[in-house]
């Protein structure tokens, strides 16, 4: 299998993140992906062989946008992907919160 990728987002669905463009997007932006990232972990385990949750950069009208991706190639890294696509966090959790410095 061909190394693939699904886009995931830049942070839970149901917070508010970096908007493009705001002050100190990247800097946020970044250090709410990296923190996603440990969540995912956290949530999910460690990416098995031939998957990994990276943060990249995207191309938009607006400028370019931070978000995380998880890559896999191989049947057991792209089960785990789409277990990570489809139970997606809404929230983030307590450790990323307090990470992130967000009240409680």
């Amino acid at each position: 299998m061909q190394q693939a990728f699904i886009v995931l987002e830049s942070g839970p669905a149901e917070e508010e993140c970096a908007e493009i463009g705001g002050p100190g997007y990247k800097e946020r932006a970044l250090r709410e992906c990296n923190a996603l990232i440990r969540q995912l972990q956290r949530q999910f385990g460690r990416e098995p062989s031939g998957a990994r949750l990276a943060v990249r950069p995207m191309p938009h009208e607006a400028g370019t946008y931070y978000t995380v991706v998880v890559f896999y190639e191989s049947a057991t890294a792209e089960a785990y992907a789409l277990r990570v696509e489809s139970e997606f966090p809404g929230r983030w959790d307590a450790e990323a919160r307090h990470e992130l410095g967000l009240g409680e």
